[in-house]
């Protein structure tokens, strides 16, 4: 097989691809360097969702060819106007790739290099994990039908994530035969050995969270306290479910703008066993994933959740709202857990209740969300990139 010259143009760092690039950087079959936008992650910064000023405590560029490009933009952020990168025509024009990986089309610099690709017959390989349910304004939708079915006319080939994403990619015309799977995914070695290394101190990581009640089922939410996570509808399932009878703990790790209001909720309504980890960094997480037994994401809108995949690597049943775009692919096709219609409490609330009440089905679930997760992986990303690469250099007609 041909050993291909690869650029990959990212706007930042971001903590779930460092180990993709470092692995597809290793691969006997591609030259990989990867292009950045500004170098938020790298540096402390403030995240308004977490509330938090933090920098990821895990490397993020070790391992791979990388350069990050001059950013001219006033206000560098993960934004149309926050990566203004011209460079990108330079290294296009001088370092004659075999194809360019774009991941995404929503900021100046993505245009940037589309253009550059055009000038210079590099083709193009575009990525992202957008689907067709985000709830947008009538004109919005009508602009983003025209600018994206001229622009994936012009496109090489693409990388689609889950179902939903392909039918994104169908929809504004991409045809079948230049669609590739490159699932979502997340570093599953990592996260499964930290899943074995931890299983049998899940007693002493309950007690170092605070937790009293041991023996309960203990529920975990990972994000960002925002409306958009809907974490208030998880504490009303919570609710109804101690009016019950049910026991159990349930776990919130995170922070963000809605935390007064959620501790202020649990107070008010006397909520038991409910505990307020804060904001963790990577590093920390995996313990947080081993002391529980069921994963909650109530969002109302989330393409593709890594914490879902994160989750479902320690064994955790999966209970989310049909606003997770993976969910049919990870969930429903799998019989990993449940999904439920977004808003309903009380739905939320009789799943939360099957899983906790009888052990031999959440025993169940949590093989199948195992064992669905693991073809989810990275390898299965090199493989989708290798099979675009190999398609998009088959002869000129596939040139951008």
């Amino acid at each position: 097989m041909k050993r291909y010259k690869v650029a990959f143009l990212i706007s930042h760092p971001i903590q779930y691809y460092a180990p993709l690039f470092r692995l597809l950087s290793a691969h006997r079959n591609v030259d990989l360097t990867v292009y950045f936008c500004f170098k938020w992650g790298l540096e402390t910064f403030f995240d308004s969702g977490f509330g938090q000023t933090y920098k990821w405590d895990i490397p993020l560029t070790e391992g791979y060819q990388h350069i990050f490009l001059r950013n001219y933009s006033l206000k560098p952020a993960p934004t149309f106007f926050g990566q203004v990168n011209p460079g990108i025509f330079w290294e296009l024009a001088t370092k004659k790739y075999d194809a360019c990986i774009v991941h995404g089309y929503v900021s100046l610099t993505n245009w940037f290099a589309f253009l550059g690709c055009w000038l210079t017959k590099t083709p193009i390989i575009i990525k992202g994990e957008a689907d067709l349910f985000k709830s947008i304004a009538a004109w919005k939708k009508a602009i983003k039908r025209v600018v994206l079915t001229a622009l994936f006319k012009r496109v090489s080939a693409a990388l689609y994530s889950y179902t939903l994403n392909k039918q994104f990619f169908r929809f504004f015309g991409i045809p079948e035969e230049k669609l590739f799977f490159y699932p979502c995914a997340v570093d599953n070695d990592f996260f499964q050995e930290k899943a074995r290394s931890l299983k049998k101190k899940r007693g002493s990581l309950k007690k170092q969270a605070g937790i009293g009640k041991l023996r309960f089922p203990t529920i975990l939410f990972v994000g960002k306290f925002i409306p958009r996570k809907r974490v208030s509808e998880l504490l009303q399932a919570a609710l109804l479910l101690q009016n019950k009878g049910t026991r159990f703990n349930l776990v919130l790790v995170g922070d963000g703008p809605q935390r007064s209001d959620l501790e202020r909720f649990v107070k008010e309504y006397s909520l038991e066993n409910i505990y307020f980890s804060g904001f963790k960094n990577q590093s920390e997480l995996p313990q947080y994933y081993a002391l529980a037994d069921v994963f909650v994401l109530p969002s109302e809108f989330d393409p593709s959740p890594k914490a879902l995949n994160e989750a479902m690597n320690f064994g955790l049943v999966p209970v989310v709202s049909n606003g997770v775009g993976t969910a049919p692919d990870l969930i429903e096709k799998t019989g990993s857990g449940f999904v439920y219609a977004l808003g309903d409490v009380h739905e939320l609330a009789d799943h939360l209740n099957q899983v906790i009440k009888y052990r031999g089905k959440r025993e169940k679930f949590s093989r199948n969300a195992l064992e669905t997760v693991k073809q989810w992986s990275f390898q299965e990303d090199i493989s989708g990139i290798l099979r675009a690469l190999a398609y998009v250099n088959l002869s000129p007609k596939h040139e951008a």
